[in-house]
Parts: C-alpha cells; structure tokens; sequence
C-alpha cells in the first residue's frame, strides 16, 4: 500500500526543508487573492520572511469593498470637477485629464494595480521554494482565480519557470441538441444569451420561476459521456455535469461521474409553451448509460443552479455551470448535531441489524415506509465500489418512520437512536426578502426566515457554504528548465 505523508504547517517553511532537485511535480490550490467571504487567509498579503496572515474563521475579517468611498478598494462613480460629468454612465467625462473626486476627496486610480503587484510578489515567494524544490525538467500545476491567474503567471516567470501555459479546469455541460425553455418557448440553446429568462427552478423550494441567464458556456466535445433515459426524461451530459437527483428526499448536485446505474431525476410537464401559465414537477427514474459523444456542449448559469432543459421531446431539470445554490454548513451542522461526533459508518451498522431482526424483507421496509428506507445501509467495504449514499443518513422526520416499520419504538434502543437523530432548533430572528414566483405566478413566499446557529459546531461555521466552484478554473502550467 502506498504511503501518504501530510505535512502541516506554512508551505514556504516545509518547501525550504525539502531537499533541492527533489520532487517530480506539484499540484497546488494557492489562495486566489479574491478575498473569499472577507477571509484574511485569500487575502494575498505575505511578507518577505515568508507565511500567511492570520486565518479565522465565523465572522467578516475585512472590510466589505466600498461604493462610495475614496479608498483603495471604492469604486464609486466619481465626478470630474473639471467638466462636472461622471466616470460611467450617459454624461461621461471627455476631459483628456480628468480630476476624479468623490464627495470633494480625490481617489487613488492606481490602487488596484498596486493591490495586483502585492499578489504577484505573494506568489514569487512560494513558487521560489516551489522551483528550487522541483527537479530539472518538473512540473507545477497551479490552480488559480479567473480575474487573477495573470499575476500568478507572471510570478511563475520570474521564479525560473519555463513553457508556460494555461489549462482550464472545465465544469460539466448539455448535448447541443437540447432546448431551453424561454418566455418564447422551447429554443435552441444558442437564443439563450445573457440576460435572457429562462425558466429556472429552486431546488430547495422546490419552486418554478423565471430566471435571467447570467452567463453561457459552449465548447466542442470529443469524449465519454452519460445518457440519463427513462420514461419521463433522455439526455446526454457530459462529465463533471452536476446533474439534479434525488438523495435521502431531497434535490441534491451530483457530478454525473457519481451517478449510480439507476437514478431520480426532476422532470417536468409544462402546459401552455408560450404563456408558461403552469409547470408540474415529476419524478422519472432513468437509466444511466457510459456512452461516446462528439460534438458542442453547452450550459448556462441561473441564480439558483438548476433550469428547465429538453430533448427527445421530454423536459427535465438539470444544474447549470457555475455557482450552485450553497448548502449553508453551520445549518447542516445543526441539523445532524446528534451525531457530530459519531462516525457515519457506526450508525449505519445499527440500523442495518435493525433491518435484519426485524423479521421483513427490505423491499417490504421500503414500501412500509414510503421511500427508499435500504439505501440508509450503504457504507464502505472492501472491493464495494463507490457508492454517493455511504455518508448519507435519514433525517430526524424519517427516522420517526423508520423506527415505527422496524418495531424499535418502546425498547432500549430506541432513546439511543433518537439522540442520534436530534436536530437543533434554530432562533428565528427575523425574515429576508426573496423574489416570490411559483409555476410562473406571482404566488409563493416572499420572505425566508433568518435563523441564529444553535450549536458551537454552527456557530464555528456559520457563513460558510458547500458547492463554491465557478464554471471553470484556470491552471498555470510551468515547468523547471532541465
């Protein structure tokens, strides 16, 4: 079995004792320099001797960039005092030199290229290490931000780094054959340009409404790919495709990689095309197919991370490129704070000997309870290949359904189980304003409610979200001189 070594601490300090010539290649995920949720830890700031600023998690460590500020990160809409007109917009400054002011204060122009100066010599000081570390003729593969790879590529080329290049880390997408679903109908997904409205659709609301396109992806295909076909739906994806399944009841975003055989997927039975007067949400169980495919591929971005697709006819729900809608951690942490500490695999043994003393079949305990009550039994074995339900568990309200079909209900176990299965009671401190819109109405809730964490666990990670990768990534690509 090969050996892995983890080595915590700064890079730049475990690079430096690493031998010279050393190692044949690197992968690395280096902070972006975007300032991700106001965190000091991508804030490109290193010094000299090396090391990151201090990282911390929970509340906002950085300010938020101002709009109407005269500082380094403002970015307001000044004013020439020369000619009175504005720096965007319809009355323009045409001065040859303007002289910006907001609010009367001058604003430093070169406050960004300064910030992007910052990064590049940030980076110069890991990838240093990085180049004297790497053997003649090694590899760097970098991963990097789309608005700052730039500055990581120039820092490489001043490290020593030679045949430079860029790679792109795509996010997965449609045949060129599928349709979406405008306010003008069915269309080739070529009319579905940015700021187009599409009918989109909310996986945790469960809601249909109209959406604006907020970005395109197309590119040509030549590679394996996977047919989700059944009675109520049939379309080709390519890989890292998050496709919309049904998990533990609930939509989840699974890379088609991760799909299994069989599948539920979102479909949807749409009446009156142009006026989209009424859309109704239907389950179809597919086959998934390995298949070959070659051609374009295509996506869009919606502000929740699913939309309405069709082909063959048949209309279903799939996830777009992009930012998905984020499962908020500090509320999965206190929707399971029962078993926080318990390890997964532990609980899914207890509940499969339940399965087993209780006497009936498991298709019987499947359709005792309404759902697929077995798939709860799925853990790590050896030579089992991997399965996307072995980290997954039934939630408090399924357990109650459970435990009465398997007969735990009034015994010894049944008090350790419902611990295991407590959810926290979150404070409800108030309600945010949200874009009501259910089957292309006006109906449906106009305000979500705002809730405190309830455990420390939530509280540690309350803010921070899953599924945060964008459509696509860039990766600089260097390599040590031989």
């Amino acid at each position: 079995m090969q050996k892995l070594i983890l080595r915590h601490g700064d890079c730049v300090a475990v690079l430096a004792g690493m031998k010279e010539d050393s190692v044949g290649s690197i992968v690395c995920d280096p902070p972006y320099g975007l300032e991700f949720m106001g965190k000091k830890w991508d804030r490109l700031d290193w010094t000299d001797g090396g090391g990151m600023v201090g990282v911390g998690m929970g509340g906002r460590e950085i300010p938020w960039p101002s709009y109407s500020g005269t500082g380094a990160a403002g970015t307001a809409n000044a004013t020439c005092v020369a000619c009175g007109g504005r720096m965007r917009g319809g009355n323009k400054c045409s001065c040859d030199k303007p002289d910006w002011r907001v609010k009367g204060q001058p604003i430093n122009l070169s406050a960004n290229a300064e910030r992007m100066q910052k990064q590049q010599h940030s980076h110069r000081i890991w990838l240093t290490e990085v180049y004297r570390a790497l053997r003649p003729g090694g590899v760097i593969k970098a991963f990097s931000g789309t608005r700052t790879f730039h500055r990581m590529a120039a820092a490489m080329q001043q490290a020593g780094f030679v045949d430079l290049r860029v790679e792109s880390w795509n996010y997965g997408c449609l045949s060129e054959d599928t349709e979406v679903l405008t306010r003008n109908g069915w269309e080739p997904y070529r009319r579905a340009t940015v700021g187009t409205e599409i009918m989109g659709f909310d996986p945790m609301s469960e809601e249909f409404r109209w959406m604006p396109v907020e970005d395109t992806y197309e590119y040509a295909y030549d590679r394996e790919a996977y047919r989700l076909v059944g009675e109520g739906s049939d379309h080709i994806v390519s890989t890292n495709h998050r496709c919309l399944v049904e998990r533990d009841g609930e939509w989840s975003f699974v890379y088609a990689e991760q799909l299994e055989d069989t599948e539920v997927v979102p479909c949807v039975s749409v009446q009156g095309v142009r006026l989209l007067v009424l859309a109704h949400l239907e389950r179809s169980t597919v086959r998934v197919e390995r298949i070959g495919y070659k051609g374009m591929v295509w996506c869009v971005k919606v502000p929740t991370g699913a939309f309405v697709a069709r082909r063959n006819g048949m209309a279903f729900v799939t996830g777009n490129s992009g930012f998905p809608k984020s499962k908020n951690i500090g509320k999965a942490l206190d929707k399971q704070a029962g078993r926080v500490n318990t390890s997964t695999v532990t609980l899914m043994k207890e509940l499969r000997a339940l399965f087993d003393a209780s006497g009936k079949s498991r298709t019987t305990i499947d359709k005792e309870c309404g759902f697929r009550a077995c798939n709860y039994l799925s853990y790590p074995e050896p030579g089992k290949r991997l399965d996307p339900w072995f980290n997954v568990l039934p939630s408090q309200a399924k357990w109650q359904v459970m435990k009465q079909v398997l007969g735990v209900e009034g015994t010894d176990r049944e008090v350790k189980l419902d611990g295991f299965f407590y959810e926290a009671e979150r404070e409800v401190i108030g309600f945010k304003k949200v874009v009501p819109g259910v089957a292309f109405s006006s109906d449906g809730p106009s305000e979500m409610p705002v809730t405190l964490p309830a455990t420390d666990a939530a509280r540690l990670w309350d803010g921070w979200g899953t599924a945060l990768k964008p459509s696509w990534e860039p990766v600089v690509v260097g390599r040590k001189p031989e």
